[in-house]
């Protein structure tokens, strides 16, 4: 038999397959036009039965004699090649049918691929005289089925496909045995003789080949003993370069390992035996020790290799050997482990070595013992971690200082800003105590004239009454006069507005007396001192203060619950509410309502001073008591009030609470200790 896998076999199997492809295609197309040539036959069949049984369906179609038609419908669909037939009346109603009709869905199509064949005959009437005219009574269809087609092509398919099996087994056995006969037998006998051949190296007289034809064979055979003398030349060449090398190789202080692409190693010179432990002989043509390595260093570089090349790479020996497959360098550090267990740091380079086409053929990798230089490194990473250690004490010692630096920086800065505050509250004192006193002088004797003036007036009108009784006693040109000049002067309006316009002059020089007293109780120019007061009655002078800010604004409600004196520094405190209350009337645009609210506990006061304004963002919250923080424009504010307000609570023991939701107020309250702590009631903790 004939081998598929030599020369021979290979190439009948090429050339039978096409020629079998080409028969294939042959039988296709035959059956293609007998498919086609049947459908024709059956098209034109179909044509003459229909003009055949034409004139029998239209008599009975004239007569309209239901019984015949369906037995003529029964005849015509036992014809050899009709599937079906349909009669129809001229209105469209069908008549008879028999055998398989198309369903309403299915077309008629004229392409061979059409599931069905039609023929439409129309059916006339007998002309009963030479002048009537014929008329269509209705139409007689004829359907042909694929399967008829089918059935025909059946008894082609079988003659075209024995035909074709005979001439393809002909030509087979024909093909065999020339191919077996003139080419692999005397390629089978040349190859039979090359591998009896040998090349030595030392063979002075070289046996070649022969052959007695001068066809391509004896060409091949004259070009192999050609190509066996230019291969010894090339051998004895080879084996000067392999001593040269295996001299280089045992001479080099590196370890040097060859291997195949596959990871057998083919190469392991002295350096390498001294660094891993291993002989030659143990490891010279097998597959490169998984030993050598450790694992979790290979698997973790995979990884890597994966990553960086954008394909799987498995740990082995394709780890050491991805990079210079695509020509990049591999230069790494690895642990590698010697036969007797201990672990050597070594730095391992390999190179990809290829033939003149570029396949690889096979990797170099050169191995240097790292030892003595990772000891040194050692040496020299545990002297800057002590350096390193030193600088990070002495870094922390100057950011400490630095902090400590920056802490006393930031108490003067708020020292600074306090002091500042309270000169200034001193000086507004002062000024609003020198005003307030200038003003009381004036207002003072005002007062006093007013009562002297309002005593005068009621003796002046009880004197008019006493007048008015007298009238009568006097003559009549008098009394005229006098009547006139009461007219003149209304005298009734005169007497009834002139005690108004006194008792609201009284009321306004109170008001301005409220007034100056307020303005001095907020500023306490002379409390520079601890002092037991009222908060209550502070937060209403601070109210009043304020009033001109808040009344075209918000109205202020009162809810006092009566709580205790306590010990503090009063004018700092209004500064507090002073502060609150215009934050308060700052955040509401208009129409707003300000609650003042007082309490207490059994350790604590507390004044809360809330609002419906726009609140306070989350965002802000943690900074509203910074110095210099501020979200109002330019102008309206340098964000100190709510910091000093924050830094005098702190002074007196007590804090700030705050609560605000956006759009809905912020409410703040003050707590304070009903008695200050003792560090707090020192002297150097008053306000300067």
């Amino acid at each position: 038999m004939l081998d598929l896998k030599n020369l021979a076999g290979r190439l009948f199997k090429f050339v039978f397959g096409w020629y079998l492809l080409l028969a294939v295609l042959v039988t296709g197309v035959q059956l293609g036009l007998e498919y086609s040539s049947i459908r024709t036959t059956i098209s034109s069949d179909l044509v003459a039965l229909g003009r055949s049984f034409a004139p029998g369906v239209a008599d009975a179609m004239w007569t309209y004699d239901k019984p015949l038609l369906a037995s003529l419908a029964k005849g015509i669909a036992q014809t050899a090649i009709i599937t079906g037939v349909k009669i129809e009346n001229n209105r469209g109603e069908i008549v008879a049918t028999e055998g398989r009709i198309p369903l309403a869905n299915e077309q008629a199509s004229n392409t061979s691929l059409a599931p069905f064949q039609m023929h439409e005959v129309p059916l006339w009437s007998v002309s009963l005289a030479e002048n009537h005219a014929r008329r269509t009574l209705g139409r007689m269809v004829l359907y042909s089925d694929r399967s008829v087609v089918l059935d025909r092509i059946k008894y082609s398919f079988l003659v075209i496909l024995i035909n074709s099996l005979v001439k393809t087994t002909g030509l087979w056995l024909i093909f065999y045995w020339a191919i077996t006969r003139r080419l692999s037998r005397p390629l089978t006998q040349l190859s039979n003789s090359i591998s009896s051949l040998e090349l030595k190296s030392d063979e002075t007289d070289l046996v070649l080949l022969d052959y007695p034809h001068r066809d391509e064979i004896g060409m091949l055979v004259a070009a192999l003993n050609d190509m066996r003398i230019r291969l010894l030349a090339s051998h004895r060449e080879l084996e000067q370069n392999t001593l040269f090398q295996r001299a280089i190789l045992s001479s080099a202080a590196y370890g040097i390992i060859s291997a195949t692409p596959e990871g057998v190693i083919t190469g392991f010179n002295p350096a390498a035996e001294r660094l891993l432990g291993y002989a030659a002989e143990e490891v010279v043509g097998k597959q490169t020790p998984a030993i050598w390595h450790d694992s979790h260093e290979v698997e973790q570089y995979a990884l890597r290799l994966s990553s960086e090349l954008g394909e799987k790479i498995l740990p082995g020996f394709d780890v050491f050997t991805a990079r210079p497959k695509r020509d990049l360098p591999e230069e790494k550090e690895w642990t590698f482990i010697r036969k007797d267990g201990i672990r050597v740091p070594v730095s391992l380079s390999v190179t990809a070595l290829r033939d003149e086409s570029g396949r690889t053929t096979g990797f170099v990798g050169l191995i240097y013992d790292l030892t003595e230089r990772k000891q040194a490194e050692e040496e020299i990473r545990q002297l800057n971690q002590v350096l390193e250690q030193r600088v990070v004490d002495r870094t922390a010692q100057l950011v400490a200082a630095n902090k400590e630096q920056a802490e006393l920086i930031a108490k003067l800065a708020q020292a600074h800003l306090q002091l500042l505050q309270a000169e200034k509250m001193a000086s507004i004192g002062q000024l609003a105590a020198g005003v307030a006193h200038e003003i009381n002088n004036p207002v003072a004797f005002v007062f006093s004239n007013l009562g002297t003036l309002q005593h005068y007036v009621g003796d002046l009108l009880r004197l008019q009454g006493m007048c008015e009784l007298a009238e009568c006693s006097l003559p009549e040109h008098m009394r005229e006069d006098i009547g006139r000049l009461k007219n003149e002067i209304d005298l009734a309006f005169l007497r009834e507005d002139i005690v108004t316009l006194l008792t609201e002059s009284t009321e306004g020089l109170l008001r301005v007396k409220r007034i100056v007293q307020d303005l001095k109780d907020f500023a306490h120019v002379d409390e520079s001192e601890l002092q037991s007061v009222n908060l209550e009655q502070g937060l209403d002078s601070t109210i009043n203060v304020a009033w001109s800010e808040i009344k075209n604004k918000a109205e202020v409600r009162r809810e006092y619950a009566g709580i205790p004196e306590i010990e503090c520094f009063p004018s700092q405190l209004n500064q507090v509410f002073l502060n609150l209350l215009l934050n308060a009337s700052q955040a509401i645009d208009a129409n707003g309502h300000i609650l003042v609210r007082t309490g207490q506990d059994e350790d604590n006061v507390w004044i809360e001073i809330a609002d419906d304004g726009i609140g306070i963002q989350p965002e802000h919250m943690g900074r509203i008591f910074e110095p210099f923080f501020t979200t109002k424009p330019i102008g309206k504010g340098i964000g100190l009030g709510l910091s000093l307000s924050y830094g005098i609570v702190q002074k007196h023991g007590g804090r700030i609470e705050v609560n605000s939701s956006p759009g809905k107020g912020a409410s703040f309250r003050v707590i304070l200790p009903k008695r200050l702590p003792r560090d707090e009631e020192s002297p150097t903790n008053s306000p300067g």
